[in-house]
């Protein structure tokens, strides 16, 4: 009986310490970049489909809005503008100008990005 219990206990402190290392496994690291966040998804974004024909990029960006750098996409996420244009919502200038939409995986992933908080990560 008293093995029974021994090897019962010594099971029980097995699953519990096995369980904990699942977690640590389970928890994401803070440090990795976000895939989606700025740099990995949205400064690509800008680049490829606002800056790079010039029209938001270089000394005298167009309507006045550098969309290179952080700072200039973050102004224009926190006014509601880039999901404005880049969703075609009414009142706003459809963006990318003279081109199509954006594919609506690329604008859920703006949304998202703005929605929690248009972060520098």
């Amino acid at each position: 009986m008293k093995l029974k219990l021994f090897l019962g206990a010594i099971l029980c402190a097995f699953l519990i310490s096995s369980c904990s290392k699942d977690e640590d496994v389970l928890t994401p690291d803070m440090n990795e970049p976000d895939p989606d966040g700025f740099e990995l998804f949205i400064s690509p974004v800008m680049s490829t489909s606002c800056s790079i024909t010039g029209c938001h990029s270089g000394s005298s960006p167009a309507a006045g809005i550098g969309l290179t750098t952080y700072n200039g996409v973050k102004g224009i996420a926190d006014s509601g503008r880039l999901v404005g244009s880049t969703f075609w919502e009414d009142g706003f200038s459809r963006m990318p100008k003279n081109g199509n939409q954006l594919d609506q995986s690329i604008l859920d992933k703006i949304k998202a990005w703005v929605d929690a908080g248009a972060m520098n990560n």
